[in-house]
């Protein structure tokens, strides 16, 4: 298993850490992830390569899975972060316990029960901060890749 989510702002605590470059808000839906996908890959692609468009998957997906995120009128945030410590965040709306990795399905080829734990092999740190009343934000630092490595695609 992976290691355990933080619990606390991490590098989003700190305007040291990094810079805030945006933020995009989505509808409830199930196609929003696609949308979600696509903006973290375009703001943070050329620094973090496909672990960015990866990461922000599954955290959305996760919001809109497990929280009032997901239910008819919900939405969710994407928070993108660059600088030192290039990293994403989701915010959702809350209304379930606390994110927790290693939470799998019974069954080898079952579908959930993953994510977190991916998300935690992908990041150098990650964590999350709120609670099911407020609502969580889950984040996710992650690896800048080399400038000059240009990236496959």
């Amino acid at each position: 298993m992976g290691v355990e989510l933080e619990r606390g702002h991490g590098p989003w605590e700190s305007p040291e850490s990094g810079t805030f470059v945006g933020q995009q808000r989505y509808a409830w839906y199930a196609s929003q992830a696609a949308l979600a996908r696509m903006y973290a890959r375009r703001m943070l692609g050329p620094r973090c390569g496909f672990d960015s468009e990866l990461v922000a998957a599954e955290l959305v997906s996760n919001a809109i899975r497990h929280t009032v995120s997901g239910a008819r009128g919900g939405h969710f945030v994407v928070y993108v972060m660059l600088g030192r410590t290039p990293g994403i965040a989701v915010q959702d709306l809350g209304g379930s316990g606390a994110p927790r990795v290693g939470m799998r399905q019974e069954g080898r080829f079952s579908e959930g029960g993953r994510g977190l734990e991916l998300v935690t092999r992908l990041a150098v740190r990650s964590g999350y901060w709120g609670d099911e009343r407020e609502g969580h934000t889950v984040w996710a630092e992650l690896r800048s890749l080399p400038f000059s490595e240009p990236m496959a695609g």
